[in-house]
């Protein structure tokens, strides 16, 4: 179990103490402390003179650093019995003669450099964000709105940038956006292509030995498909038909072929001395070539066929052709 403590350390010769905030799973852990003049006090007088008392016990890590900031404010840094120098919490401020800048002031030429550096400086412009219908004037509420959370800006950046509802009202900012949106799919990209090509160089003409695909094979017998994996097998037949009429006549990109053509390479056809047969089930199945046809099966011969927008395909002649094709021969 992991503790948040608030803790004050005590020298037994001069009482000076030092109070701060430590995260420890040993409450009877032996931490004094990492203050600079504590530090040296413990080198000075020696670990053996000094105590720890717990003064409360926090489950986070904010609540211990907040009742440690109330304790540790100014006037106690400002005090000659402590060994604290900056304010507690997780704000680093030290007053007095503890800040290293106490009682100094710039000179004359650095106070110009300074002056002239932020001359032309602006305070950085709030960049309002809409989706046509609300506005959003700041990162913030757009935030908000959707709940994102991690790196703020990338997300933004990519969100306005890319294809979603959202974009930058100032016309300057959404081309920046854009842009950004445009490296980092073409990042993307060139990574997502390093990738596959260190698996070709890897996989190419690789033959896995019978042993492996043995115990593969042993190790998923019996085993059955998960009800999420199941339920996501398209079994309806009128849905089957409506996503092949989706697809029939249409052409691959000329990006596609070239990538089925580099898979193929130095891969020996799957149907290398087979031929396309019927069983008696009347499924499509690669048969021998040497082998003769079992009784009822057929072999299956295709002709082209041409519909009426001019797009061709293979069919089975067995069987007729669909409404508004014709054989091409």
């Amino acid at each position: 179990m992991i503790y948040y403590i608030v803790y004050k350390t005590t020298n037994k010769i001069n009482n000076k103490i030092y109070i701060g905030f430590h995260k420890t799973k040993d409450l009877n852990d032996s931490y004094l402390g990492s203050g600079t003049l504590l530090l040296k006090a413990i080198e000075k007088y020696g670990k053996e003179n000094f105590s720890r008392k717990i003064l409360k016990i926090f489950d986070t890590k904010e609540e211990a650093e907040k009742y440690e900031q109330e304790l540790v404010n100014k006037e106690f840094t400002l005090r000659e019995d402590t060994y604290n120098v900056v304010i507690g919490g997780n704000v680093r401020i030290a007053y007095g003669k503890n800040n290293g800048f106490y009682k100094k002031t710039h000179t004359n030429e650095t106070k110009k450099k300074i002056s002239e550096k932020n001359l032309n400086n602006k305070s950085s412009p709030r960049y309002p964000i809409t989706n046509g219908i609300i506005l959003f004037n700041s990162y913030d509420e757009l935030v908000n709105h959707l709940n994102i959370s991690g790196n703020i800006r990338h997300k933004i950046l990519l969100l306005c940038g890319g294809e979603s509802e959202y974009y930058f009202v100032d016309t300057e900012k959404q081309n920046q956006a854009k842009e950004y949106y445009n490296n980092w799919k073409e990042r993307k990209k060139r990574h997502s292509e390093l990738l596959a090509e260190l698996a070709k160089k890897r996989f190419t003409n690789y033959v896995w030995s019978a042993e492996r695909n043995k115990k593969l094979s042993e190790s998923l017998k019996g085993k059955k498909r998960k009800q999420e994996h199941i339920d996501k097998i398209n079994k309806n037949p009128e849905k089957i038909r409506k996503t092949a009429e989706k697809h029939r006549g249409m052409k691959r990109s000329e990006e596609s072929k070239l990538k089925m053509s580099l898979a193929k390479k130095g891969k020996p056809a799957s149907n290398l001395g087979k031929r396309l047969v019927v069983n008696l089930e009347g499924k499509r199945v690669q048969y021998d070539k040497d082998k003769p046809l079992p009784d009822g099966w057929r072999l299956v011969i295709r002709k082209w066929a041409i519909d009426n927008n001019g797009n061709k395909k293979l069919f089975d002649t067995h069987f007729e052709l669909p409404e508004g094709w014709t054989w091409k021969y």
